[in-house]
């Protein structure tokens, strides 16, 4: 099975994260505590540096739960055809979650991208002339586009839940 990388500065976010000891807390959390926290103070050096990971080729997530997970999950086809998909745990929190998803292709050009399962409201479209933005919400329901790029091209994700760094829900098979 081949393999191609992305980069991603999600993960890099996780790494800060790790870091300085904080985590996520959604405006789900927030809301049913009706208090807010401080903001939290980052704590040494942050680098630059990218985190790379490897995705096997053609390998498929069949485990999305839509409404019982938070999740941001990535596929790449033969071909250059990477699958974005995002679910919530609405069943839990009885919340939705609004998702901002930026891809990038590095070194490269997005040639192209389609839709998939969105509802009125949500959208992907082109964002300068290397990106595409996916905007969604979710509920009980999957969200997500096909962004393609030329074969073996690497893929950077940045992206947001509700407001907040969602490096902690990025899930592919590799």
């Amino acid at each position: 099975m081949a393999v191609t990388k992305i980069r991603s500065w999600l993960l890099l976010a996780l790494a800060i994260e790790g870091l300085v000891g904080c985590g996520y807390e959604s405006r789900h959390a927030r809301d049913r505590k009706g208090d807010y926290p401080a903001p939290t103070q980052v704590a040494g050096p942050v680098t630059d540096s990218i985190a790379e990971v490897s995705i096997d080729t053609d390998a498929t997530l069949t485990h999305i739960d839509p409404g019982n997970g938070v999740g941001l999950f990535i596929e790449y086809q033969t071909g250059g055809s990477w699958h974005v998909t995002t679910s919530c745990d609405t069943a839990a929190s009885r919340y939705g979650c609004d998702w901002s998803i930026l891809t990038t292709s590095v070194g490269g050009i997005i040639t192209g991208f389609t839709q998939d399962q969105l509802e009125l409201g949500d959208w992907v479209d082109y964002y300068g002339n290397d990106s595409v933005l996916l905007t969604a919400s979710n509920a009980f329901d999957i969200d997500g586009m096909y962004v393609q790029a030329a074969a073996g091209a690497t893929l950077r994700l940045d992206a947001l839940l509700d407001g907040d760094f969602a490096s902690r829900y990025v899930y592919w098979a590799g």
